[in-house]
């Protein structure tokens, strides 16, 4: 019997809520950085150029692509506690040396970039005591639920923060708004610090022993594992590339106001809202191979839209407010993928690796297409414009078509991580 089942309910429901909680101090730091939009504006008005901006979105990715499975390594070896504990207050100073950069002069730009990737680095290691450390009070049947109830709470708390700050900024923020609101974001990740200690760990477990590389090589004994990674790689790579282009489009091609901007953004947070709302629904009604198939499907219309945005179409806010909403939708099933899967079919006697595993391999996705779409982007391979009787395009159009294609070819991969029959209700 697990440790998870041997706590009475009372127990159980304090410790859902104090992952909650932690999870809403801690979510307001990583959505500034996941969602884009606040950084790629701070660095605009510090003087960075749109690919240069860019390459922010993909900094979180690389920290999680190339950190989750060492760090799970020095967590086995210093414990869960002790490692969210540093994550926590790295975190939180890298957040408020990120709001000190305007006083630096021509350098400010390149410490917003620097503090993001240091701070980026400290997410790994929580990250990968999240996991193991909510195994210690969820059971199997509970954790579709839980995750769903969590995200939706935590995604309303920062859709409603955005959309207020997008009423602060108006069209052309003031520097300091934007610092205040990156140090308010670093200071509440000390409540997640707060809320983590309250949660139970097994006093009887012993910590496990990992040993490279025969810790990676015995992952391929776990086949749905490996089909599964392949999946979520490949969706990360092309679906979740193409907003950040769309944000730097919006602001650089069309002369979007930053507040408009900051209420698409609202749309993308309502989505994820959305989607964990219905998660238990969908997966219950389809399965969680008709879920994974159809997260799919809405990956393609949201590029699908995109290409239809261009100057001179009326529609372009109402086409962008529908892409990012439903970019939203699009992400909240990819992480309750990535997060039930991880704990469904991580393996018992090497849980650490196998679930940082799987969030390397997702971050991988997401950080190859970001940074493959900033460098391209920079280099100036593309054709900056090019006319059809449709309209005139752009190269950020050029990004979108070639991503849609390749994501409607990756459908393949959804035959290489069909899920086990345990697994298809919530």
């Amino acid at each position: 019997m697990s440790f998870a089942a041997t706590l009475p309910e009372a127990v159980r429901r304090k410790s859902c809520k104090s992952a909650i909680w932690s999870a809403i101090y801690g979510c307001v730091s990583e959505q500034f950085i996941d969602s884009n939009t606040i950084v790629i504006l701070y660095l605009m008005m510090l003087g960075g150029s749109a690919s240069f901006s860019l390459f922010s979105s993909a900094i979180s990715a690389f920290a999680h692509a190339f950190c989750s499975i060492p760090f799970a390594y020095l967590i086995a070896h210093i414990g869960l506690r002790r490692s969210y504990s540093v994550a926590v207050y790295a975190g939180t100073a890298m957040f408020l040396v990120m709001a000190l950069a305007p006083y630096m002069g021509a350098a400010g730009k390149y410490v917003v970039i620097l503090s993001c990737l240091c701070y980026s680095a400290t997410r790994p290691l929580y990250s990968a005591t999240w996991y193991p450390m909510l195994n210690n009070f969820l059971r199997p049947q509970d954790r579709v639920p839980f995750f769903g109830r969590m995200r939706v709470l935590y995604m309303l708390f920062n859709t409603i923060l955005i959309f207020v700050l997008g009423k602060l900024m108006g069209a052309n923020p003031p520097v300091w708004l934007m610092q205040a609101a990156i140090a308010f974001a670093g200071i509440t990740l000390i409540g997640r610090k707060i809320y983590l200690d309250k949660l139970p760990i097994d006093p009887n477990a012993k910590r496990e022993k990992v040993h490279f590389p025969s810790s990676i090589l015995a992952l391929r004994k776990s086949p749905k594992l490996i089909g599964f990674c392949c999946l979520i790689f490949y969706l990360d790579l092309f679906v979740l590339a193409v907003i950040p282009v769309a944000t730097v489009y919006m602001k650089t091609e069309l002369g979007i106001a930053a507040s408009v901007i900051m209420y698409a953004t609202s749309c993308n947070l309502a989505g994820v809202i959305l989607g964990n709302a219905l998660l238990k629904i969908l997966v219950k009604r389809l399965g969680l191979f008709g879920f994974q198939v159809l997260t799919h499907l809405l990956g393609l219309l949201v590029i699908g839209l995109l290409l239809f945005v261009h100057k001179g179409n009326a529609a372009n806010l109402p086409l962008l407010f529908a892409a990012f909403l439903l970019n939203g939708v699009v992400s909240a099933s990819l992480m309750c993928l990535g997060s039930t899967r991880q704990l469904s079919l991580g393996q018992p006697d090497n849980a650490v690796i196998s679930m940082a595993f799987v969030t390397s391999m997702q971050s991988l996705g997401t950080f190859i297409g970001r940074s493959g779409v900033t460098l391209v982007l920079a280099s100036g391979a593309l054709a900056p414009f090019w006319t059809t009787k449709h309209g005139t395009f752009t190269h950020y159009h050029t990004i979108f078509f070639f991503c849609f294609i390749m994501t409607a070819i990756g459908l393949i991969f959804q035959l290489l991580a069909t899920a086990e029959p345990g697994e298809t209700k919530g």
